[in-house]
């Protein structure tokens, strides 16, 4: 189950709804209760959280080259990608793409 979906059931049930078809639980439902209640929506509200982080833009700041990394570096930049494209790609810093371009010579 994806994030959204995951969040999207909890704020369902918060609010005392069947999260597949809608309609209100029945009065004698255990989301009736406020511990249970805030409990979904803080989940809820963690899941947001943590969704939005895993769609940030992935680095790896700190992670040493691979030299499968380094010749596609080079093979990109040689056939004349920017280095914001390469980048992006690699999920390497524009500054992190151009020390190694320098160190391997091509800069």
């Amino acid at each position: 189950m994806d994030i959204k979906t995951c969040v999207n059931t909890l704020r369902s049930l918060a609010e005392g709804l069947d999260p597949l078809t809608g309609r209100p639980l029945t009065a004698a439902s255990i989301t009736e209760q406020d511990s249970v209640r805030d409990s979904l929506l803080q989940a809820a509200d963690f899941m947001t959280r943590f969704g939005a982080q895993q769609s940030s833009p992935k680095t790896s700041r700190g992670r040493a080259w691979t030299s499968d990394e380094e010749s596609r570096l080079v093979r990109e930049f040689e056939s004349g990608r920017s280095i914001e494209a390469i980048s992006t790609d690699l999920h390497r810093s524009s500054s992190a793409i151009q020390a190694r371009l320098f160190r391997l010579g091509k800069l």
